[in-house]
């Protein structure tokens, strides 16, 4: 066992160091990348082992994976001293991290990893700097594992004590005792009679009185300092790994706390795992999930690696002109196009590569120079038109002309080797609609009267199908003459070596040099770079940066997650054995028909596969998949799926005549890039997309004209599959223990749970004191007055509000969209403004929730419908943009009815929210998921939408504050819907839901303030005006009378009666209004009369075929039994006629309360919310107290006032001719009730001021 000599004080400390082979051995299939190809692996081990606990990890991962491992034994453990003959004063953290420090240095060991287990994580806070690639943490014992005042989560010290007792005392039973015990708590599955044998072997070799002072030294020093140096300065990626059920530090005390000091750090967590975690980490080695594997599969293509393939400069270079990320063809064209054009002879250049050159996709696809423009010219002119369609052919047959001539003028041994051939493409087509569907692609083109590059022809032959292109069956052939084969690889890798030779001065390429961040400094000098790409070989800074990466994009450009997705390609080469001809030179070959998904399996068959023969050797190298979901949409090329390899190994006889004998030589994977909506990704990259502050980012991604296409699942299962990806979005560390879901009464729809009193939030030990503080005793006010003094910062409230959203949705099923990620690095880069003084807004970072229909890209907006489910979103809509310049942090999306058209938020793909207060009651809709949300307190304030009471139904049902403002006052547009936008009759809005008055005051304020008609033509330009009631001014208040037509229930007709009391005894002026003049019923059949003329909302259900919920049938039933007299018959109208008709009505209703308002010279009125309190689900029905206020365009607030109570004697029952849902007072009591507060339109802010004045008389 090697050892060095400690500079400290001449200790002698040994280490081990596994160095692989440089020949793999013959049973080794993991892999066959070089060792040096990968950063090598440094091991430091927890308290009381020695670098013996890695074992048989070490040898695993060297022999089978190709990493040189080198784990080193601290002073005083295994057979290192811990003390030499210089020695010269305490030894403490400092001393050991030197230790390390000085083993790195003289062992040389290149880019590495440093893997350190509890105690150990301290040595590599104050070892780094060196060559670090990144850092895996397991157990942490950071930043202190004592509790203190400092520390409440941490273990109390006297569980330290008794740790060192009981090796004072019994240490022969130490490890039996502790490992199982203190140390190892829930972690009986974990730790085995064989692990424990394997400890106390390792254990009996260390020093007793090293094991003593080590734990003194992690015990008592706190590096909370350091972790936050360490966070800032650190190269590449910190991956913490932790037991749920860790008794010696938990959690709480480690690693959530090192995730607030060092934000960017990943968490697994494994819930039943204690310290003392088994070392089941093999498969956790990738540093970041989004960067290329560092063990890719073998390609032949690479086979054997061009002289370039490790190219780099000796030292990273310290700035260029432009980053290029990425090294395959598109990187390699744009750096070819930049370094030869006559504007660009002065420009630097660099090729950023996370692995060898050309080592993605490029060098991994099946060798085709195609153009599947013409197959898809039909889908390009229906998305695109015909001009741009046109334009996207040529573009894509001028591609291969290009290539063609760049082959052309390479020396004779080069074309040898790039092996090009120019060939009929031919595609079989395995089904009528494959050839139905081309056929009228090649028609539409023909009748454009383009004229093409390439020449395509349909052959309905079978003849020619089977014996010209030996295909085994098809019904039909395409031939595109033109086409090319080639070895995509080694034409690459040529001319990167010819821009090397030719350029030496200004451009390099930097192979095995990933970049793991990238950020943006405004504040630099006018020449001086502006980006800071940080990759584990140093910083290298750029004016402009280039992403050509692909399906890899996300890693770097997180806000792209989803609208441009990775997909992992099989690739084989094969043998077709003696029988097949040599026609390689002639043609190349494609097999396409309709692909399907097996939902028991989970398996997608994509109905595609390409193939070419090497004309020197005859082997067909051959691609296409079939596997499951969950390793087609992956961004690992380090291995290939069972069912893939399987299948394509099998493939060719099955495509083939003549192929029976076929045999797979060789198989690999490689990493496509698709976007959501099938077109190519390329131009310059907004702020908002990068999340960073500068402008100059470009990307060229997704190069295909459209992906996959398979026939689509049934509804059930595309739905199933949204709510698995939204489930799988809450982080494992967020997500509720058993316990507290086996303490509630389930199912929870059908029994009453007040998850508001049962205080879930604190009893989880999810959230932090403070962060429960923040989220339970603060308004928007006051949270905004602790950011902008510094006492919060805007992460320490993101992140308390995100998981309490996350609590929240794991009860109540109220959110569809999270983005946690985004909202906290928008959260860091506003701390970061304002430590430099600055703040972005009046809103600066206040979290805010969104109901589904907002726009923000990279989410979806399906709004529950099952038709949006494929569609991401790419713009933003106006109001997010106005709330992201005021500073306001965007983090969640919520959940809406199917429809958005009853006051149930339930829907075929997201299900049904619940509501917080009592879970066997509806949450209200349309905003029922922010109704949910920011009752549960997981949301300081919520946006929602109102067309019928959508934002102040779900206010009432849940117990908040809501305000409906004159439409256009708040930006409305931008939004997904699903109505007809050719057909607006009643206006509807945007506003807020909180848990006060004055925190909707102030978004609206803020919002209309920010003159929203700059960025929404259907905005109102006015901006807000301050009012202020005079002081003792007494109001004169209308009381909307109960309509006979909906007759209110028992609890809120007593909140109404509370209501008028409580006011009159303040003073004001309550004037009772009369049913006739206030026209609710009448109001609503207008309302309804105009809601029938639109279908499209159903037409969107039924052609999905997704049925429809229950609570939207409820409406229709209700406004079937009511009477209609105060419209004239439509009968046999037309539509047209039904709308002038309904107009009129509703210009005379218009009128009517315009008279109402000066004969009673009212300065606002107040009624009911609506009928009834929160209802059992499915049964709310329409919604007349709120939907009449829409018609005639009033501003109007809910205030939530008292609760329902059984009233003895008191029955509530529908006549015929009325409607309403049934009224249950035992399952309804406790619900809160409310009451609703309007003035005329445009009167927002008289609105908002006499509803704080009505809220304040209510409470006193």
């Amino acid at each position: 066992m090697p050892r060095f000599t400690s500079p400290f004080d001449g200790a002698k400390l040994f280490y081990r160091d596994f160095v692989p082979a440089k020949s793999p051995p013959p049973f080794n299939v993991a892999d066959s990348a070089e060792a040096g190809e990968k950063p090598a692996l440094v091991f430091l081990h927890q308290w009381p082992l020695s670098s013996r606990m890695y074992d048989p990890l070490l040898v695993s991962l060297c022999e089978s994976h190709r990493f040189r491992c080198i784990a080193v034994d601290r002073r005083g453990f295994g057979q290192s001293d811990w003390s030499g003959p210089e020695h010269k004063g305490d030894i403490d953290y400092s001393v050991l991290a030197r230790d390390v420090v000085s083993l790195l240095e003289q062992i040389q060991p290149g880019p590495f990893v440093f893997i350190a287990a509890s105690m150990g994580t301290g040595e590599t806070v104050l070892a780094h700097g060196l060559s670090e690639y990144g850092y895996i943490w397991i157990s942490t014992s950071l930043p202190l594992p004592v509790a203190s005042p400092e520390f409440p989560d941490g273990p109390p010290r006297e569980l330290w004590d008794h740790v060192l007792s009981s090796l004072r005392s019994h240490r022969s039973q130490f490890v039996s005792n502790n490992f199982r015990g203190p140390l190892g708590v829930g972690a009986s599955g974990n730790v085995t009679d064989k692990d424990i044998e394997m400890f106390e072997r390792i254990f009996d070799a260390a020093d007793a009185l090293a094991i003593e002072r080590a734990a003194r030294i992690f015990t008592s020093e706190d590096l909370t300092g350091e972790l936050v140096e360490f966070g800032k300065t650190k190269s590449g990626e910190l991956l913490l790994i932790h037991g749920g059920a860790d008794g010696g530090v938990p959690l709480a005390a480690s690693a959530h706390r090192i995730q607030k000091l060092i934000p960017d750090a990943r968490l697994t967590v494994y819930d039943d795992g204690g310290h003392a975690l088994k070392q089941q980490i093999k498969d956790r080695l990738c540093l970041t999930s989004g960067l290329p594997s560092a063990n890719p599969t073998s390609s032949a293509w690479q086979e054997p690696p061009a002289s370039i393939a490790t190219t780099q400069s000796k030292t990273l270079p310290l700035e260029t002109d432009i980053a290029i990320i990425g090294s395959g063809i598109t990187g390699t064209s744009v750096a070819h196009s930049l370094l030869n054009h006559p504007r660009g002879s002065q420009l630097r250049v660099t090729i950023l590569e996370a692995r060898n050159a050309c080592s993605g996709a490029t060098g991994r696809n099946g060798g085709h120079l195609v153009s599947d423009t013409c197959g898809h010219f039909e889908h390009l002119v229906a998305a695109l038109g015909v001009e741009e369609a046109v334009k996207m052919l040529k573009f894509s047959e001028a591609n291969i002309e290009e290539l063609k001539a760049i082959i052309a003028q390479l020396s004779e041994p080069e074309k040898d080797a790039v092996e090009f051939r120019q060939v009929i493409a031919s595609s079989t087509l395995g089904d009528k609609a494959t050839v139905d569907s081309l056929r009228r692609s090649m028609n539409l083109l023909q009748e454009t009267g383009e004229k093409t590059k390439l020449g395509y022809t349909l052959v309905e032959d079978a003849d020619i199908l089977l014996n010209k292109y030996k295909y085994r069956d098809g019904l039909a052939v395409c031939e595109q003459e033109g086409a090319g084969a080639l070895w995509p690889y080694r034409l690459v890798t040529i001319l990167q070596k010819h821009l090397l030779d030719g350029n030496k001065d200004r451009f390099s390429i930097e192979t095995n040099t990933p970049v793991v961040r990238i950020s943006h400094e405004e504040d630099t000098s006018q020449n001086e770079p502006s980006y800071v790409l940080q990759t584990p070989r140093g910083i290298i800074r750029a004016r402009k940066i280039i992403h050509c990466t692909n399906g890899y994009s996300s890693n770097l450009l997180p806000s792209l997650t989803g609208s441009l997705y990775p997909l992992r390609g099989t690739v084989s080469v094969q043998d077709p054995g003696p029988s097949f001809p040599r026609l390689g030179h002639q043609y190349s070959w494609t097999k396409m028909h309709t692909g399907h998904y097996d939902p028991e399996t989970r398996r997608l068959t994509t109905g595609l596969y390409y193939a070419q023969q090497n004309a020197k050797t005859g082997e067909i190298v051959i691609g296409g998949e079939s596997q499951e979901i969950e390793n087609l949409l992956t961004s690992d090329d380090s291995e290939v799926a069972a069912s893939a390899r399987d299948h394509i190994s099998s493939i060719v006889p099955k495509v083939y005549l003549d192929a029976d004998n076929a045999k797979a030589k060789k198989v690999w994977s490689g990493i496509m890039g698709f976007t959501a909506d099938g077109f190519p990704m390329i131009g310059k990259l907004s702020r908002a997309t990068t999340g960073r502050t500068g402008t100059e980012e470009w990307i060229a991604a997704a190069m295909t004209i459209n992906p996959p296409q398979v026939q689509h699942a049934s509804w059930e299962v595309r739905a199933a599959e949204k709510r698995a990806r939204c489930a799988d979005a809450i982080p494992k560390p967020w997500r509720l223990p058993s316990h507290i879901l086996d303490s509630l009464k389930t199912p929870l729809e059908t029994n009453k749970n007040d998850l508001v009193s049962l205080d879930i939030p604190r009893r989880s030990g999810i959230l932090s004191d403070i962060e429960l503080d923040i989220t339970e005793s603060y308004n928007v006010s006051s949270l905004l007055a602790k950011l902008a003094d510094g006492t919060f910062t805007a992460v320490q409230v993101v992140t308390a509000f995100s998981k309490r959203a996350a609590i929240a949705q794991q009860l109540t099923n109220c959110l569809t969209e999270t983005f946690f990620d985004q909202a906290e690095l928008r959260a860091r880069q506003l701390d970061e403004l304002r430590e430099g003084g600055k703040l972005a807004g009046p809103l600066h970072g206040l979290p805010i929730s969104l109901k589904d229909t907002f726009h923000v890209p990279g989410t979806q907006a399906t709004i529950g419908l099952v038709a949006f489910l494929d569609e991401f979103s790419k713009t933003t809509s106006p109001l997010v943009e106005i709330l992201l310049s005021l500073g306001a942090v965007p983090y969640v999306k919520t959940n809406v009815p199917q429809t958005m058209m009853t006051a149930d938020s339930q829907n075929n793909v997201f299900g049904r929210t619940l509501n917080p207060r009592n879970t066997a009651l509806g949450a209200g809709g349309s905003s029922g998921g922010e109704g949910a949300l920011v009752a549960f307190r997981g949301s300081p304030i919520g946006v929602g939408t109102d067309i019928g009471g959508s934002i102040r139904i779900p206010a009432l049902c849940c117990g908040t504050y809501g305000f409906k403002p004159t439409a256009g006052r708040i930006p409305y547009g931008g939004q997904r819907g699903c109505s007809n936008p050719g057909l607006k009759f009643i206006l509807a809005c945007a506003g807020p839901l909180a848990n006060d008055m004055k925190s909707l005051e102030i978004l609206t304020k803020s919002v209309i303030d920010a003159r929203p008609a700059y960025l929404d033509s259907t905005a109102i330009d006015v901006p807000w005006r301050n009012i202020s009631a005079p002081s003792g001014k007494k109001l004169r208040l209308g009381v909307l009378p109960e309509d006979p037509s909906y007759p209110l229930q028992p609890p809120i007709k007593h909140a109404i009666s509370q209501a008028v009391a409580k006011l009159r005894a303040e003073g004001h002026i309550l004037v009772e209004l009369d049913p006739k003049e206030c026209l609710v019923s009448g109001i609503n059949s207008v309302a309804w009369g105009l809601f029938s003329l639109d279908k499209t909302a159903r037409r969107i259900v039924t052609d999905a075929g997704e049925p429809c919920i229950p609570s939207r049938q409820r409406i229709t039933d209700e406004l079937e039994r009511l009477k209609w007299d105060f419209l004239p018959d439509l009968t046999g109208l037309s539509d047209l006629d039904k709308l002038s008709t309904l107009n009129i009505k509703r210009a005379e209703v218009i009128e009517s309360w315009r008279r109402l308002w000066q004969s009673h010279r009212l300065d606002a009125a107040i009624g009911p919310a609506a009928q009834n309190t929160a209802v059992q689900h499915d049964l709310y029905g329409v919604p007349p107290y709120t939907c009449f206020l829409n018609v005639l365009n009033y501003p109007a607030c809910v205030i939530p006032f008292g609760s329902a109570k059984p009233i003895p004697g008191e029955e509530f029952t529908l006549n015929p001719d009325q409607a309403g849902p049934p009224y249950d007072a035992e399952l309804t009591e406790g619900a809160p009730c409310s009451i609703q507060v309007f003035t005329s339109s445009m009167r927002d802010e008289e609105c908002i001021a006499i509803s704080s004045i009505v809220d304040n008389a209510l409470k006193g």
